[in-house]
């Protein structure tokens, strides 16, 4: 299963997974855009493979209405969209600390959306 192909990348791997995350508010479209990056090397300094994971996020609206999600991480560079029908007041990744002895996760502010 999923969590077997993370084990089995967490125990290839020689260093802990490090991860950056940056995302935004589509208004038009009602979803939070979640850019997830791997950003952990090799020794040596070679990128490492993907790491498989989920990760629980917490969307809370400026109501205070609370919503969770749990999505799949595959690629070193994913980009993840989260339903939402207003910008979230906050959004929590790993709200529980559940991967925190795994891995190291870098949450930045949310950016405004690029116009195209």
């Amino acid at each position: 299963g999923f969590g077997a192909r993370f084990v089995r990348s967490w125990l290839r791997n020689s260093r802990e997974p490090r991860v950056k995350t940056r995302w935004t508010y589509d208004d038009a479209r009602g979803r939070v855009l979640l850019r997830v990056d791997q950003v952990h090397e090799l020794q040596g300094g070679a990128s490492a493979p993907a790491f498989p994971f989920l990760l629980p996020v917490r969307v809370t609206n400026a109501g205070g209405e609370v919503v969770h999600h749990l999505l799949e991480v595959d690629k070193r560079r994913d980009l993840l969209e989260v339903p939402s029908p207003e910008a979230p007041a906050q959004l929590e990744l790993d709200p529980d600390g559940a991967l925190s002895a795994l891995m190291s996760i870098e949450s930045a502010d949310p950016v405004p959306v690029e116009s195209k």
